[in-house]
């Protein structure tokens, strides 16, 4: 059977002389640049993402990629190729055991793995568009369970998905839903945000996973108007008043954990934190503070009353901020 010649170490943008670790950080890099979910309006990033993960899984595995260098460095990408008599009966690994490849809902492998392999790949699994997690977008945060560990599947073999949520929603006790897509089906999930999630934390959904294994899903606080989180803490800015500011005052403020009532201080100054325990991010254990970022507004316009006010107040204080 001829089929198109795949240049493995080509594709992966690397000498044939690569090492294990040079091979690695190639996948990683390509993985997250033709990533589909990153390229949604590229049609071409799919394939590319394709070959990167198949070229991976023959170059990363010493048997496979001693086979496939004994093919010489002759051949040329997509010239049409014969295996060699013999290459048929050729055992690669896995102790002759017939392995199923899927590129996670994409199709199946080349015409070109498929010549040259067949199902004698021991690759332990399918390659999927969902598995990337920490090693290809480098995410922090994963609890004690997402962690490598002796006898345990590696984190990147579980699915990751990714839920957005303000930080209104974050706080808000109610499940939350989630779409979820594995090749060319489609469901939806209620799911219970865990007490101690943060930015970028990732939990784990038993059995959620496309084929029952467990789905990961990591946390991304979106941008919520005139707030961020620190850790635990919510961080919001207070607009008040030049006045406001000067002499004190009794406020009621919208914020994201609800309605409050503060106390401004006389003579705060613009950029002075003003604390609300227990009012952040839900912890394991209590919670974070919610933390007023004091910004004073100077009116852009003014009435004439108002001019003649500010001028009359700038003849008779002593206040010099330059002193």
């Amino acid at each position: 059977m001829s089929v198109d010649y795949k240049d493995y170490y080509k594709v992966l943008e690397i000498e044939r002389t690569a090492s294990a670790d040079d091979i690695q950080k190639a996948y990683k890099k390509l993985a997250r640049k033709y990533h589909p979910d990153l390229n949604q309006n590229d049609p071409s990033a799919e394939g590319k993402f394709k070959d990167v993960g198949e070229a991976y899984e023959v170059l990363k595995d010493p048997a496979k990629r001693q086979q496939y260098d004994a093919l010489g460095a002759s051949w040329k990408d997509g010239q049409r190729f014969t295996p060699p008599p013999g290459w048929q009966g050729m055992n690669f690994g896995a102790g002759g055991q017939n392995v199923h490849f899927n590129v996670g809902g994409m199709g199946g492998m080349s015409d070109f793995f498929q010549t040259l392999f067949g199902g004698m790949g021991g690759m332990g699994g399918g390659f999927s568009s969902q598995n990337f997690g920490g090693d290809v977008f480098g995410a922090q945060g994963f609890d004690e369970g997402a962690r490598r560990r002796p006898g345990r599947r590696s984190a990147t073999e579980s699915p990751v998905v990714d839920l957005p949520l303000s930080i209104e929603e974050i706080l808000d006790p109610e499940p939350k839903s989630i779409s979820l897509t594995f090749g060319s089906q489609t469901r939806s999930i209620k799911v219970n945000i865990p007490k101690g999630a943060k930015d970028k934390t990732v939990f784990k959904l038993k059995g959620q996973g496309p084929n029952g294994e467990d789905l990961r899903v990591r946390v991304n606080l979106t941008a919520t108007k005139n707030c961020e989180t620190s850790e635990f803490d919510i961080i919001q800015k207070l607009k008040v008043t030049p006045w406001e500011a000067a002499l004190g005052a009794q406020l009621e403020c919208q914020t994201a954990a609800g309605n409050v009532r503060l106390t401004l201080p006389a003579g705060v100054q613009s950029g002075q934190k003003l604390r609300l325990p227990g009012k952040g991010l839900f912890m394991k254990q209590g919670r974070g503070d919610l933390m007023m970022e004091v910004q004073i507004q100077i009116p852009k316009k003014l009435s004439q009353e108002e001019k003649e006010l500010f001028e009359n107040l700038a003849k008779i204080s002593t206040f010099n901020p330059r002193d």
